[in-house]
């Protein structure tokens, strides 16, 4: 799992969004949408009038519907995250495209609104798997800084970790999983309150 993406990465893989398209801070969201990290994520969101990507796995989709329907309502995006959350998906690309397309059918049979942005599962991809996935007219996005905060670092080390490598256009993930249930609340406002006070903004990808 990287941590943080070297500069040498996004000059191999041009085609891929590493960073965002302005100075703005993009908070990124993983693994979701769970009913108890997603709301609580919302609910910081709304607090601070930040919006924010969700990126959704598929399996997930349909018994949270309605939480989705609340991260569009409240404008944020909605990306596309596989069907499973596996890295065994990179190593061939019909399951890769199969998995994404699984996926849009989840979305559609629900009526959620989502982008056309995928994140490999583990943020794990092969060479091969760019064109397979711009073909389905996906955008591949990538990131900065992986937080942290589904391991056991301490709140402290999570910022210490993100304020090291922030810069403008930084792409961050975050989790709305079952592990990061208990602590995403308290975590996500303190990463923003110090995102905050270094004078940074926020948008959505």
């Amino acid at each position: 799992m990287i941590y943080h993406t070297p500069i040498l990465f996004h000059k191999i893989f041009k085609n891929i969004i590493w960073t965002g398209k302005d100075d703005s801070i993009y908070l990124t969201f993983d693994d979701g949408p769970n009913e108890k990290a997603t709301n609580e994520i919302l609910e910081v969101l709304n607090e601070f009038k930040i919006l924010a990507t969700f990126f959704s796995i598929g399996k997930k989709i349909s018994e949270n519907a309605k939480l989705l329907k609340q991260v569009e309502f409240q404008g944020h995006k909605i990306g596309n995250h596989g069907f499973n959350h596996s890295r065994l998906l990179a190593f061939s690309n019909s399951k890769v495209t199969n998995s994404i397309i699984k996926t849009e059918k989840e979305f559609e049979l629900n009526q959620i609104k989502f982008e056309k942005l995928y994140r490999p599962p583990f943020g794990f991809f092969l060479p091969h798997n760019i064109s397979a996935i711009q073909k389905l007219n996906y955008k591949i996005v990538m990131w900065n800084i992986l937080a942290g905060e589904f391991l056991n670092w301490s709140d402290d080390k999570i910022l210490i970790h993100i304020e090291k490598y922030l810069k403008p256009g930084a792409i961050i993930v975050f989790h709305d999983n079952e592990t990061t249930a208990n602590r995403i609340k308290i975590t996500l406002r303190k990463t923003i309150l110090r995102i905050k006070d270094l004078g940074y903004s926020f948008n959505a990808i």
